[in-house]
């Protein structure tokens, strides 16, 4: 009998096989045995394997009829293995030469050691090394959840045998639940050299941009199980989210809070976001949504239906197959859908986007943008507002609503949305006006960017992760503003906006391409000196010029933004018109004589 097996999962690598079998068939310890599952590949895959099978008896092939995924996969071939070491080895990798030696070793001198990997080396698509790197021993005090390692990974089976075994749940990682497993059952260590090849293709699983971003969410999902299992409660608990009421509770509000490790940070607030976006689309069915916890859901939903069902672009995933917004390339603009502007449902009606129920702050965390509304009697459309906030895919905002002192139920509606502790409110005993309440709200945030959204207006669900994004790669752009959609009252959509980038030579008193969604560094909004309570109905073109005397302005050339033309509104006026004209000249005539000095 051997005395090692190597578990090879395979589909369609025909072209990189080959070096895989022969990196084992190589080896300097050749008391071994090799299980091949191969995952109903539409290559010659198969017939390569059969090849191999058929002059070295060391090597056993299995093959699947139907394609069941990696972790049906593994587990179909570890659950093969008979030898009480063993290791795993992708179809498109490769090991050193005396690899299996060096494990062989280790483990018989360690035998209180049930999970080992060692140093990797990554390689080009021909397998031509490029550097060594990745893997390292864990520090005193570390963990696996903090530093997970990559390959080599092998496990003494009679170890491996009193985990819960492979997670069939947690597609596209799970190899860090099986590490997570392994380490709490005791001893781990790394085989510091590198034995192990891993080959980087740009079409692999880990690099293409879906799969990598659900192979995120699937971590944050492996991590929480196992916080689950180390405070002594099965991998599927769920717990309420106050701090105290529960031990699983306050481990995870530990790791939110470890600025050492910050991607546990940013693993689960990218996973509450998707849960909650599900659970407003009604994907999930809560009953107590008040009092649900966003993360403890995700360890007993069927993530891979879930993802499947999904209708929503992950962070870092292109949406558009095409040029985005580009006049030239679109249909004529009675054919804008929501599809187009990113919405995750079909709405054919401001009402359609509502959703009733209102689950608390799914993250305690700091902010990193926020957002300013001003109220004035929007009672019939402030809900849509807010929750296109709540809404948003990235998760670290703040929402401060100024009510200018309404006359109508706007108060009564924003209190629904109160338990969300990320969104505040100003209530102004006397109206002040848009500009002042505005001022009043941008005085009040706790973060260095912001931007206005209207309480009659939405916004498009990735439209905060965005505009964050282009502040941190543009430092010097002080003011950062997109493309919006005019639409209907009821937000179907009628035409695209005017928005675009401002030519070379010219400045947007020239042209006037600035519009929403403005969004703004705080440094540079204070240098600018803020909004003019004296501009009426004509503040958004003054903010812009102000703006551009101090910093510089970026166009995203991407609809963020949908604005809602209503036939009462107060440009609309005819007498706020020509206040509004009147306002839009001196402004511009402010912004020359600044400019002259």
């Amino acid at each position: 009998m051997a005395k090692f097996t190597i578990v090879l999962t395979s589909y369609n690598h025909e072209i990189y096989i080959r070096r895989a079998i022969e990196s084992i068939r190589n080896q300097t310890f050749e008391d071994w045995e090799m299980i091949i599952i191969d995952d109903c590949s539409t290559d010659n895959s198969m017939k390569i394997i059969q090849e191999y099978a058929e002059k070295d008896r060391r090597i056993i092939p299995w093959e699947h009829h139907e394609n069941f995924g990696v972790n049906v996969t593994v587990a179909n071939g570890i659950a093969k293995v008979r030898t009480e070491l063993f290791g795993q080895l992708d179809s498109d990798d490769a090991l050193r030469g005396d690899a299996i030696e060096l494990a062989y070793k280790q483990h018989t001198e360690n035998p209180d050691v049930g999970f080992m990997y060692s140093g990797q080396v990554l390689c080009d698509e021909k397998l031509e090394p490029i550097k060594e790197g990745g893997n390292r021993p864990l520090n005193e005090g570390e963990t696996f959840l903090d530093s997970p390692m990559g390959q080599w990974r092998t496990y003494k089976l009679s170890y491996f045998a009193r985990t819960e075994g492979v997670d069939l749940n947690i597609p596209y990682a799970e190899d860090l639940d099986m590490i997570y497993k392994m380490e709490e059952l005791g001893k781990v260590k790394m085989i510091e050299q590198p034995l192990y090849y891993i080959r980087e293709l740009p079409n692999s699983i880990c690099r293409h941009p879906r799969t990598a971003n659900l192979g995120r969410f699937s971590r944050a999902v492996a991590k929480l199980k196992a916080v689950a299992r180390r405070c002594g409660y099965p991998s599927t608990t769920q717990w309420p989210w106050k701090v105290g009421d529960h031990p699983i509770s306050i481990a995870v509000n530990k790791m939110i809070a470890d600025k050492k490790t910050p991607l546990h940070r940013e693993d689960f607030v990218m996973l509450s976001g998707l849960i909650l976006n599900a659970v407003r689309k009604g994907t999930i069915n809560v009953k107590e949504r008040e009092r649900f916890n966003p993360l403890s859901l995700a360890t007993v939903i069927n993530l891979k239906q879930f993802y499947d069902m999904l209708d929503v672009v992950m962070p870092g995933e292109d949406r558009h197959e095409e040029p985005k917004w580009k006049r030239s390339k679109r249909g004529p603009r009675n054919e804008l859908s929501y599809s187009d502007l990113g919405y995750t449902k079909q709405a054919q009606t401001g009402r359609d986007m509502k959703w009733q129920s209102c689950p608390a702050n799914p993250i305690n965390v700091e902010p990193k943008f926020s957002l300013i509304m001003a109220n004035y009697n929007k009672s019939e459309y402030i809900a849509d507002a807010i929750e296109s906030v709540r809404n948003q895919i990235s998760q670290e905002w703040e929402l401060i609503i100024i009510d200018d002192r309404s006359t109508d139920n706007s108060i009564n509606i924003i209190k629904q949305h109160l338990c969300d502790g990320r969104i505040k409110l100003i209530q102004l005993h006397r109206n002040k006006g848009y500009t002042a309440a505005l001022k009043i709200g941008i005085a009040s945030i706790c973060t260095d960017i912001f931007g206005i959204i209207d309480s009659d207006d939405c916004l498009v669900n990735n439209a905060v992760g965005t505009m964050y994004e282009k502040h941190i790669k543009n430092p010097d752009h002080g003011l950062i503003y997109s493309q919006f959609v005019a639409c209907n009252p009821d937000m179907t959509p009628r035409r695209l906006g005017f928005c675009g980038e401002i030519p070379k030579g010219k400045t947007n008193l020239d042209v006037d391409l600035v519009s929403h969604f403005k969004t703004f560094k705080l440094c540079d909004y204070l240098k600018s000196g803020g909004y003019d309570e004296e501009i009426l109905y004509a503040e958004d073109k003054d903010i812009s010029y102000r703006m551009e005397e101090v910093t510089q302005l970026l166009f995203v050339d991407e609809a963020l933004y949908l604005y809602r033309e209503l036939s009462d509104s107060q440009c609309r006026d005819g007498n706020n018109e020509q206040i509004a004209l009147q306002s839009w000249c001196v402004s511009k005539i402010n912004a020359g004589n600044r400019r002259s000095k």
